[in-house]
């Protein structure tokens, strides 16, 4: 008997130093941008599938690529539950920040929202990335006025941080479910 309490035990041991290994191979808990990016992702490849239906069917015209994604934004809504503005949020986000692993782990989901607009440009991104690891708890507005004052420093960067969707009701803001 004793024989059989060892192997249990040498078992047990075995198992606990497994446990342990995978419990720390886990990634780390996902940010909410981080999820929400996955969703545009999501919704990005099936918009792909739908869009690559309709051109093989219909042939690869400006008129079946568009039947296909008022298609996938019909599915989205009826299926989902997703806004077609909300979805195509989520799609920009995933195609400006989806391959950016830093920008993902540092911004929340309303600043990514912030660095959408068209006159931000990558080395702005670059600079924001390095400032918010500076100061993790940095506020919606010194992110605002850091962003701004990068801007400022180009050539139309006053028009372009009058475009940013900082704040009021814009066409491409998720909706309150999403």
């Amino acid at each position: 008997m004793a024989t059989d309490e060892k192997e249990n035990d040498d078992l047990f041991e075995n198992l606990a130093r497994a446990s342990e290994r995978s419990a720390a191979e886990q990634p780390p808990p996902l940010t909410r941008a981080q999820e929400l990016l996955r969703l545009g992702k999501a919704l990005h490849d099936m918009m792909a599938i739908a869009i690559n239906r309709y051109t093989k069917n219909c042939g690869d015209t400006t008129a079946s690529r568009r039947e296909g994604t008022a298609v996938f934004f019909r599915f989205a809504q009826r299926s989902l539950g997703i806004a077609q503005g909300s979805a195509r949020y989520y799609i920009r986000c995933y195609q400006r920040f989806g391959d950016n692993p830093e920008a993902m782990s540092v911004f929340t989901f309303s600043e990514l929202r912030i660095l959408l607009a068209k006159h931000v440009t990558a080395g702005h991104i670059a600079a924001m990335v390095r400032a918010k690891s500076e100061n993790a708890t940095m506020t919606r507005e010194a992110f605002t006025g850091r962003l701004k004052s990068l801007l400022e420093q180009t050539s139309d960067g006053a028009s372009a941080f009058r475009q940013l969707p900082i704040g009021g009701n814009s066409d491409n803001r998720p909706s309150a479910n999403h």
